[in-house]
């Protein structure tokens, strides 16, 4: 199951409906609220998948959470939530949105690469606009696979870059898919399985997403995509311990050595302009 973000889509009562509830969530929660950014299309695709296809209770898994309110949303529909994000800076949001709307919810802090749940801990693995700013997206989507129990699913959306609807997308945003790389990975991964029989791209909601986005800022010259796998009996594990340990050491230099080198380097950089100018 695969589809394009739509305009028309967002503006369905429906949809509203959702974000209303998300917001007021939000806003009781010290969270975030979502007035004009692509979250307006991609809560309510969500939700909607989780309500259709998982029970009450079941454990969803949310990637990459920073301070979204949807997740604490879904332990508002009484589902078990677990929120998930490298950076540890948004743990005291977290603490005071489980106070504040007293309910429930675990958390804890490590790249998506690397997670630190036992294997088949998940019946919903939830990542909202997240796999565009993974550094090792292939490693990140075995850790899904990993932590999801036979006949989960893989909720995901994305932003998408089509350079031939004059699409431009900002570095600093990260690395976002097209319709042809998410076809040649994500559709062939060997532990997933589209949920349901995909048609083809709805491409012809394109140029009224893309307009509203530019409208809302004018960087936002990209659209963005959402897609559903469940996931198969095939298993998907850490192979050796050397391999664990190759990884830790990939996660500590992508994650937190190079950040501090470039930071390092671009202060030196400034400071040699400075002299140079005075």
């Amino acid at each position: 199951m695969k589809r394009l973000a739509s305009v028309q889509e967002m503006n369905t009562p429906a949809f509203r409906a959702v974000i209303d509830e998300v917001n007021e969530i939000g806003r009781r929660g010290g969270l975030r609220v979502v007035e004009s950014t692509t979250k307006l299309w991609e809560y309510p695709f969500c939700w909607f998948v989780i309500n259709r296809h998982a029970p009450t209770g079941a454990r969803i898994l949310d990637i990459g959470t920073e301070i979204s309110p949807f997740p604490f949303f879904l332990a508002l529909q009484d589902y078990n939530v677990t929120i998930n994000d490298i950076d540890k800076k948004w743990r005291g949001y977290w603490t005071r949105a489980v106070r504040e709307l007293k309910i429930n919810i675990d958390y804890s802090i490590s790249p998506s690469e690397r997670l630190p749940f036992p294997d088949s801990s998940f019946d919903v693995y939830l990542s909202v606009s997240v796999i565009e700013h993974i550094k090792f997206k292939g490693d990140a989507l075995r850790e899904a696979a990993r932590v999801l129990r036979p006949g989960g699913l893989l909720i995901m959306t994305f932003d998408v870059l089509e350079e031939d609807y004059g699409m431009i997308y900002p570095k600093e945003f990260g690395t976002p898919l097209t319709m042809k790389i998410f076809g040649e990975v994500f559709e062939r991964l060997s532990f997933f399985q589209s949920l349901e029989k995909d048609s083809s791209w709805n491409v012809e909601d394109i140029p009224d997403f893309l307009k509203w986005h530019q409208s809302t800022k004018s960087i936002h010259s990209y659209v963005t995509g959402g897609a559903v796998f469940k996931r198969n009996g095939l298993i998907s594990s850490r192979v050796t311990h050397l391999d664990s340990i190759t990884q830790f050491f990939k996660m500590l230099y992508a994650y937190k050595m190079e950040p501090f080198l470039m930071n390092s380097s671009g202060r030196v950089y400034r400071g040699i302009l400075r002299r140079l100018k005075s």
